[in-house]
């Protein structure tokens, strides 16, 4: 079993970090300590609009990712949190992960 204490404390770490999630580059910009997942905000605006209170569009915005840390069971990270790529170390595809 993995120590989620350990992991949320260096998962903050990533807070600003640049990655690669899925064909975009993201900023981290959460870490969800109940739900062991990053939130990821693609560098770019998307297609996505957001509404109002009352549900009108009001304006293109950057999505949002949602990365698990860890697996259903927490026993192993979760492999699109594996998958993801630093883009300010990696000069090939270094992979982001949270070392001992």
């Amino acid at each position: 079993m993995l120590e989620t204490g350990k992991i949320m404390q260096q998962a903050r770490t990533l807070i600003g970090a640049r990655l690669r999630h899925n064909e975009h580059n993201c900023t981290v910009i959460e870490v969800l300590d109940d739900r062991l997942e990053l939130i990821l905000e693609a560098d770019k605006p998307s297609l996505a609009i957001q509404l109002d209170a009352y549900g009108n569009a009001r304006r293109e915005m950057r999505a949002l990712y949602i990365v698990p840390i860890l697996n259903e069971a927490g026993d192993e990270f979760h492999p699109s949190f594996l998958s993801l790529i630093d883009l300010e170390k990696s000069t090939g595809k270094s992979e982001v992960g949270v070392v001992d």
